[in-house]
């Protein structure tokens, strides 16, 4: 098949996760993509790099748009070239309005701050756009759940399940026997939804605290690394780092917290690594066993099994492998490069039929 894809804006510095279905699907099923790296500025489309524009006068066999914002952009395109749409609907966001607050304020006619409203409404119209797809993928039934209240009606069209991916291709070339150090790592966005700020804390009230390493960057650096000193914590901030510098600093740590994500737990597991993270409903859908789950939020308990893994090294080295286990094994819905392309393959020839 042949595929324009709507390609979310990405600094390019590493292959995201878009970029690793695209390559799965091209070496086990013979897929082509041409990658659109376009976005919508108010009623324009506006490219985000260069483009030979000449390209979408190819035949396509459809338009893939995998993040909800660029949904709109693709019905658009495919007036312009007559092909069908696959829309992927990731996540409504519960951290930029609370379904349950604008029910409630809107039931008894108060005001809602403007910022949330509009959030509110531009996801809104996402949904309309996304039940527009000619085939739709989502998270799983959690996400559905939070979808049909945001569309405030019950979705009838069918929806396919997407997994996520990990690069277990390259990483399989970057093992290496690798003594653990005093440490514990994260990796992701310097971003308050991160909680970075909640495993810096709970650092602060255990003994002889891990060092603890952080790749990524994000608007949060400064006020993390100021939290960090005033705790007394040793957070070392390494920023975008290469692939092979991320499996190193996973393989020489203990192991890996991350109160909200999904794609580095899977990463940690591959290496035989446990992780730490919040429950949720939406994250234990993803995971499953992948994980080592804590009550949300609550900064005392991530402090307290946190110091039981740095303890114990036996239940360390068992909840890594079976975490490993539940990867390899497709026990969750991160899955390897191989068994993703055959999942979006079966997506897309049965949701294009």
């Amino acid at each position: 098949m042949k595929v324009l894809l709507m390609k979310p804006y990405s600094k390019e510095l590493y292959k995201d996760m878009t970029d690793l279905i695209c390559d799965s699907l091209e070496k086990y099923h013979g897929y082509t993509f041409v990658k659109l790296p376009v976005f919508q500025d108010g009623k324009d489309l506006k490219l985000w790099k260069p483009f030979d524009m000449e390209l979408l006068k190819d035949k396509y066999d459809f338009i893939w748009a995998p993040y909800e914002p660029l949904i709109e952009v693709a019905l658009r395109i495919k007036k312009m070239i007559n092909a069908p749409v696959v829309g992927h609907f990731e996540i409504v966001p519960e951290s930029k309005f609370s379904l349950e607050e604008i029910d409630r304020k809107q039931f008894e006619e108060t005001k809602i701050a403007d910022g949330r409203l509009n959030d509110y409404m531009a996801y809104k119209l996402m949904m309309d756009y996304y039940l527009c797809c000619d085939a739709c993928t989502y998270l799983g039934q959690y996400e559905k759940y939070q979808m049909e209240k945001l569309y405030g009606n019950k979705i009838e069209k069918k929806l396919y399940d997407a997994p996520y991916t990990i690069n277990n291709e390259l990483f399989e070339t970057l093992i290496e026997d690798v003594t653990p150090k005093h440490q514990i790592m994260s990796v992701f966005r310097l971003v308050s939804t991160k909680r970075a700020h909640h495993v810096i804390e709970a650092l602060s009230l255990i003994d002889n605290p891990p060092k603890y390493v952080i790749l990524g960057e994000g608007s949060e650096k400064e006020a993390l690394e100021a939290f960090a000193k005033k705790l007394n914590v040793d957070v070392e901030f390494r920023g975008i780092v290469s692939d092979k510098e991320k499996a190193i600093v996973i393989q020489e740590s203990l192991f890996s917290v991350h109160p909200w994500a999904c794609l580095p737990i899977g990463e940690t597991a591959f290496f035989k690594k446990p992780s730490i993270c919040y429950f949720d409903s939406l994250v234990y859908e993803r995971l499953g066993d992948l994980a080592v789950y804590v009550e949300k939020n609550n900064v005392r308990k991530l402090a307290f099994k946190i110091k039981e893994l740095i303890d114990d090294e036996s239940k360390r080295k068992l909840l890594g492998e079976k975490a490993h286990d539940t990867l390899i094994n497709s026990k969750s819905r991160i899955l390897l490069m191989k068994e993703t392309s055959d999942t979006f393959n079966e997506i897309f020839k049965e949701g294009l039929q």
